[in-house]
């Protein structure tokens, strides 16, 4: 048997808000621990949410049970203190990032890398009729994608940021209309509408511009080909801690990936930086062919080759190699 859990983190958002859910986590741990003893599975496929996955695999573990851990935390980013605990935690760590993995081995952590898992998902045209029905056909406009995250707080901060930069926008260029993604309900601006996530790889492709909180999205928009800002915010004591955690130039996965601060990105963005960034991907012709020039060359190294197939196979083959040797 073969256990997929993936953790809910729709309430987690930077580094201090975690440590207190930490604290209060314990007892969910402990008993989503007897649910799953209760099941005797073979192998437990951890994904992601570092907060919670990282204690629950070491005492998987303890137990006798084989984890692989999806999607590890962001080591190469910040928090090396949770290279022992990884370790502790899975047998086998499989690796969204090529970049990911090199450390982790290092680090004597069992990671693989099979490419990036969510390319061949990555297909727009699904939704074809709706986009047609949302944009109404009109040749006359042009697009820019607002995606303000999937998190409660990341939503809270971003999307009135958002909704201000394309008023300012649509004074200039009464020809663009915006198009937010995920969003909360909210009065919108004439000019602007809201989609449902859904939608995401289908409107992205329709735009000239993206405005992206950091995260995965930026992958998702390099391998769609679309110029980009990336933003993100933290509150005042994230932003301190991450001060002495934060150990790279770079936040946007294009820009870590290319190790070059190839399309924009703001801690803590204003106005006036977003607005400006947007501006310069309009206007300058020559940036923006160099921008998407460059994120064709990001594109190329996210290429997966079947890598959620091998994903599968990989996770099947630990199975049966467990109860092999049962």
């Amino acid at each position: 048997m073969i256990i997929n859990l993936v953790a809910k983190t729709d309430e987690l958002f930077g580094f201090a808000a975690v440590i207190p859910r930490i604290l209060r986590s314990r007892y969910w741990i402990n008993s989503v621990l007897g649910k799953i003893l209760c099941m005797n599975p073979d192998v437990v496929v951890l994904i992601a949410f570092s907060g919670f996955n990282l204690f629950l695999g070491r005492k998987l573990r303890k137990s006798g049970i084989k984890v692989i851990y999806i999607a590890p935390p962001q080591i190469w980013a910040w928090g090396k203190f949770r290279i022992d605990m990884l370790r502790k935690a899975a047998d086998r760590v499989i690796c969204l990032f090529r970049f990911e993995q090199k450390p982790l081995l290092k680090a004597g952590i069992n990671a693989i890398y099979y490419g990036y898992p969510f390319y061949d998902l990555i297909t727009p045209g699904r939704y074809c009729e709706q986009m047609a029905q949302l944009l109404g056909g009109n040749n006359d406009f042009r697009y820019i994608a607002f995606l303000p995250g999937t998190r409660k707080q990341e939503i809270q901060y971003h999307q009135p940021l958002f909704i201000h930069v394309y008023k300012q926008l649509s004074l200039r260029y009464p020809w663009l209309k915006g198009i937010i993604v995920g969003g909360w309900q909210a009065d919108l601006p004439a000019g602007m509408i809201m989609v449902d996530r859904a939608l995401r790889y289908d409107v992205i492709a329709q735009c000239d511009v993206a405005v992206v909180v950091s995260g995965t999205v930026t992958a998702e928009v390099a391998i769609l080909g679309v110029p980009m800002v990336v933003c993100y915010h933290l509150s005042t004591l994230n932003r301190l801690i991450a001060r002495f955690l934060v150990h790279t130039p770079y936040f946007a996965i294009p820009n870590i990936i290319a190790q070059n601060r190839i399309v924009p990105e703001y801690l803590e963005p204003n106005e006036r930086q977003v607005y400006s960034a947007v501006c310069r991907m309009l206007d300058d012709r020559r940036y923006r062919a160099e921008m998407v020039t460059k994120l064709r060359s990001v594109r190329a190294q996210l290429v997966s080759s079947g890598a959620t197939d091998k994903i599968a196979a990989e996770i099947l083959k630990i199975s049966r190699e467990t109860i092999g040797n049962e």
